[in-house]
């Protein structure tokens, strides 16, 4: 795992911690869902979401939804919405703070110690990695935000065909946070 990637696992980082680290700089409200977890008997899809910066009302969502009784996990859209936004689509995107894929471990046959140490040596490794639970979530913080969604998904696709990553590459993605 990257420096701060295990940093923030060393420190107990919460969901809100993180947030408020990846989106530091950004404008705009943040995304984040409960959706149930694909192999749960309970109904699927988004159970519910919040809209907002405030790292305590994060805590209070994830507190709510991250346990075994709701079979959830907890997703953020890895952009910022626009003011009065309240959907997870294309138009609503207002900020990106990074480029990331997702190398899910179905995808290929190295152990993760080899996809680090394949990431960690690229020629611009990443500023973090992520371990999902399913796989690893390279992310590479950009300097500043961008509000080019084209340009967003177009570097996301040539990194989708550079690490085996599955095609995350559309503007509102969202992405598992860490608990």
């Amino acid at each position: 795992m990257s420096v701060v990637a295990t940093a923030l696992a060393q420190m107990g980082a919460t969901s809100a911690a993180y947030l408020r680290d990846y989106f530091r700089g950004t404008g705009g409200r943040i995304y984040v869902a409960a959706i149930r977890n694909p192999k749960s008997k309970m109904p699927p899809g988004e159970v519910d979401k919040l809209l907002t910066r405030a790292p305590g009302e994060v805590e209070r969502f994830v507190a709510a939804y991250d346990r075994p009784e709701c079979d959830c996990a907890i997703y953020y859209c890895t952009a910022t919405l626009h003011d009065g936004h309240v959907k997870r689509d294309a138009a609503g995107c207002r900020q990106f703070p990074s480029l990331f894929a997702d190398t899910d471990d179905k995808n290929h046959e190295l152990d993760r110690d080899r996809v680090i140490a394949l990431l960690e040596g690229l020629e611009c490794p990443p500023t973090m990695i992520v371990n999902s639970g399913h796989g690893l979530q390279p992310h590479w913080l950009l300097a500043e935000p961008s509000e080019d969604a084209k340009r967003i998904i177009a570097a996301r696709m040539k990194l989708h065909a550079l690490v085996a990553s599955d095609a995350v590459h559309d503007a509102p993605r969202h992405s598992r946070a860490i608990p």
